[in-house]
């Protein structure tokens, strides 16, 4: 049997060109481009001297979670996580976005506490947990979601 390909037969989709953020993935099924992923990359050196990159590595970006492990460095690096006592547990949650499941909030309410803070510290607000069971206990409780819920609390 010979494929789509090799029949010439093509069902791809005619993305256009954008050199600000050029397509570094190509998610094709059956021939079919199903998704792309646009992406902008830079690799430097320890002094930020750009080595090579791809797309435009001067706009404006907003890194939201992709960084959180790099937020997590001065927590280490400081020696609050030794002068706080942080577990491996707490240090992830730094490293991560989660969703709103007891482990994660009861983690987060513990490390507030030994700040001597609580969830209205928090600058995230609260949120739905997006564990759809975790959800669904919350709202068949009756109660409202918390900032401890939020997936960046």
């Amino acid at each position: 049997m010979v494929s789509e390909l090799e029949a010439g037969v093509s069902h791809a989709v005619d993305f256009p060109e954008n050199r600000s953020a050029p397509i570094f993935i190509e998610v094709t099924r059956g021939g079919m481009v199903e998704s792309i992923h646009r992406g902008i990359c830079v690799i430097s050196d320890s002094r930020g001297s750009i080595y090579k990159s791809w797309g435009d590595h001067e706009r404006a970006i907003y890194p939201r979670s992709a960084i959180k492990p790099l937020q997590a460095i001065p927590v280490v690096a400081s020696g609050a996580a030794d002068a706080l006592k942080m577990s491996s547990a707490e240090l992830a949650l730094c490293c991560a976005s989660h969703s709103g499941e007891r482990v994660h909030t009861e983690k987060v309410a513990s490390w507030l506490k030994r700040l001597g803070l609580d969830d209205t510290n928090l600058e995230c607000g609260p949120q739905m947990p997006t564990d759809q069971e975790t959800a669904e206990k919350l709202i068949q409780s009756g109660k409202n979601p918390l900032s401890l819920h939020n997936n960046c609390s």
